[in-house]
């Protein structure tokens, strides 16, 4: 089988699509985010994808497998910095799994339309942002209401509450 392999167009791509999983695990993890680091994460990462694609790696799995962690890794460190080893590696883990579900999103959404690569990307993250943000609402919802018993007089009533944080809240301005 004959394929034609346009490496400029590899890359553009990888480097979207790389920007796009940065920007949603930085989202997702709640982390401060500065454009240019997640630019330069990018192109490292499309740098990885470039020579994990080109390399006779491609035939060893476990090496292929290590390659593409070793550079979520560097694409976690140039974005976000290392903090804590713990935070480091929930990072690499967020962004492997959120590139494994967008690239779910894009394989499915390219079976069904004929759109081009930046569009499907961008359909994929707007996709997958929806969903986790559903994900984190129902989340939200769950967790935070309670059923309460209200009783005064011998009659009790059962509603739902929202817990009370007591996060003491200050005005920024005067404490």
């Amino acid at each position: 089988m004959y394929y034609d392999f346009y490496i400029d167009i590899f890359i553009l791509e990888n480097i979207l699509l790389d920007y796009l999983v940065l920007l949603l695990t930085g989202g997702v993890l709640r982390k401060r985010m500065n454009f240019l680091r997640i630019l330069l994460a990018s192109f490292a990462g499309a740098a990885g994808g470039c020579i994990l694609m080109l390399t006779p790696i491609r035939s060893m799995p476990a090496i292929l497998i290590l390659g593409y962690l070793l550079t979520a890794l560097l694409m976690a460190v140039l974005s976000f910095g290392i903090s804590s080893k713990r935070m480091l590696a929930k990072e690499v883990i967020c962004l492997c799994g959120i590139a494994f579900l967008m690239g779910g999103i894009f394989q499915a959404l390219a079976s069904q339309f004929s759109l081009s690569v930046p569009a499907l990307a961008f359909c994929s993250a707007g996709l997958l942002t929806l969903l986790l943000r559903g994900y984190q609402s129902a989340r939200f919802r769950a967790q935070n209401y309670y059923d309460v018993i209200l009783g005064l007089g011998g009659r009790t009533v059962c509603v739902r509450g929202l817990r009370d944080t007591g996060n003491h809240l200050k005005d920024p301005v005067t404490g």
